[in-house]
């Protein structure tokens, strides 16, 4: 008979932490996202095709994990704020291609706090006395960034 491992435990406790912190920053992140300002799946949308390109709408479909139908609506809404353009597919007449325009990127811009990837040790604070553990270059988590922490 093999032992319990016991490395799962802390591990699970750790992303355990890490998802409560990120549902944290996404509903201060969202309070603070100006009243007329994008929904997230607008912005999530602008920003799949900010990072990614062109796309269909079956494929921004499956990356946001929703219905057709409800990403035709969501695509109608940008394309009559003129935030994304829609042509049909050269190689395939059936299809459309839906690309960000200037001013979905410059929209995109300013509703985002950080565009890019940031790689590093994430380190999660919940009090002040914890900063010590954070070093130069590592991605600080914490409940709220609190000038006490900060």
């Amino acid at each position: 008979m093999t032992p319990p491992d016991t490395t799962i435990e802390p591990a699970m406790d750790t992303a355990s932490q890490l998802h409560l912190s990120a549902l944290r920053l996404f509903r201060v992140m969202r309070a603070m996202r100006p009243a007329q300002g994008l929904g997230s799946a607008r912005m999530s949308v602008l920003g799949r095709l900010y990072k990614g390109g062109v796309a269909t709408a079956t494929d921004l479909s499956n990356f946001l994990r929703i219905q057709p139908q409800s990403v035709t609506r969501l695509l109608a809404d940008l394309e009559r704020q003129k935030l994304i353009t829609r042509r049909p597919n050269d190689a395939d007449r059936r299809q459309t291609l839906i690309e960000i325009t200037a001013d979905g990127v410059s929209e995109l811009k300013v509703n985002c706090a950080c565009l890019g990837n940031a790689r590093g040790i994430i380190r999660i604070v919940n009090k002040a006395e914890e900063m010590a553990k954070v070093k130069d270059g590592d991605i600080l988590v914490s409940v709220m960034t609190q000038p006490e922490i900060v």
